[in-house]
């Protein structure tokens, strides 16, 4: 996710993440200014991506982040770049950029022979 980033509700993109430990399970959460906002999904196998598309009814702002988390070890967790979301009819209004990819790093410390790095693709 590049920095001033906003992304339309209703709009589809891949979130991805790479892991250099064996966690087996993820979550992945929508933050806003560092608060839980709501959960994209609480169970995923961790292949490193999903397809999500943000929700119509997402509450629009700044200040949101994408948190891909261990199910199992809450302290073991990644961050995107902070970006803002819009209204669907807004964002027509807002000139398209090309799309790039942001790489975060947990904000903890992760399990014993885990963490890593992940990558959000917007």
């Amino acid at each position: 996710i590049r920095p001033n980033w906003a992304w339309p509700c209703g709009t589809s993109y891949n979130i991805s993440w790479s892991d250099s430990g064996s966690v087996g399970i993820v979550q992945l959460d929508v933050m806003r200014k560092g608060v839980f906002s709501f959960r994209i999904i609480g169970s995923l196998l961790n292949v490193g991506g999903f397809q999500f598309a943000m929700p119509l009814t997402a509450p629009t702002g700044d200040g949101y982040q994408i948190r891909v988390r261990s199910a199992s070890n809450k302290k073991a967790f990644g961050l995107s770049t902070p970006f803002a979301i819009v209204d669907k009819e807004a964002a027509t209004a807002v000139p398209r950029q090309p799309k790039t990819t942001a790489n975060f790093r947990p904000n903890t410390t992760a399990p014993r022979g885990g963490g890593g790095a992940a990558r959000a693709k917007t």
